[in-house]
């Protein structure tokens, strides 16, 4: 592989669409999202809503919506002083995470969010199907990027954590979608009281940040995935 090799385009809703009818769907009444910038996704929010990003970039008059929580810093910093299910009365029906991507963020995003969830409740994770391996780096050059067209996409590696859930986490009901440009994932069977032994998530996370992945993993990652529908699959009504 050259770095030209391309995943094909996906053909499912786009993923905002998705999300929406999610929302629609399961009746979301308490909401976190991670990654929020200009508050497209933050839209689709029916009642009590959380986002964490550490710069917003929308209008001021999102201050003034009700039911909105606006907390401009790092995840790791909200988690750190907040409890999600006080803000929004009770546990997170639906998360989104698209936040940093970078697969030992999105992977802490994880557990982080799951533990102010309850068993019924969905994490999203967005852009776990990348274009092409260019777009799976860590660090973003779009400079010396050699697929030209695609030279601005980025999606890191958050594709990587999949398998190490799948892994670590065999419980899970993981569901890949088609939702361009970049996929979306589904995560149920949650555990709210699941916690790793001292030190897993730790050790997890500087594997993800220092062992580089030859893109040959990348692409049997890509030729293993099962790509469901995301026109027929919008997870179970509640």
């Amino acid at each position: 592989m050259d770095g030209h090799s391309r995943v094909s385009p996906l053909g499912g809703l786009p993923y905002l669409d998705f999300l929406a009818e999610l929302h629609l769907r399961r009746q979301v009444n308490r909401y976190l999202e991670i990654g929020t910038q200009s508050g497209m996704s933050l839209s689709l929010a029916r009642r009590e809503a959380i986002a964490i990003d550490p710069k917003f970039v929308f209008e001021p008059s999102w201050k003034e919506k009700p039911g909105i929580h606006l907390f401009e810093m790092t995840s790791d910093a909200f988690f750190a002083a907040h409890d999600p299910r006080e803000i929004l009365g009770g546990p997170v029906e639906l998360a989104f995470i698209d936040g940093m991507h970078l697969a030992d963020f999105v992977l802490r995003d994880f557990y982080n969010v799951e533990r102010y969830c309850s068993e019924k409740s969905l994490i999203v994770l967005h852009d776990a199907i990348p274009r092409n391996f260019e777009m799976t780096e860590r660090e973003r050059r779009t400079s010396a990027r050699r697929d030209k067209p695609l030279a601005w996409n980025w999606t890191g590696d958050v594709w990587r954590v999949l398998p190490l859930l799948r892994r670590e986490r065999p419980e899970l009901r993981i569901q890949v979608l088609d939702c361009p440009p970049t996929g979306l994932v589904l995560v149920g069977n949650l555990d709210p009281h699941y916690r790793m032994p001292p030190g897993r998530l730790e050790e997890l996370t500087r594997m993800l940040a220092e062992l580089e992945v030859p893109e040959s993993e990348f692409w049997s990652f890509i030729e293993s995935l099962d790509v469901s529908d995301s026109r027929k699959n919008l997870g179970p009504s509640e």
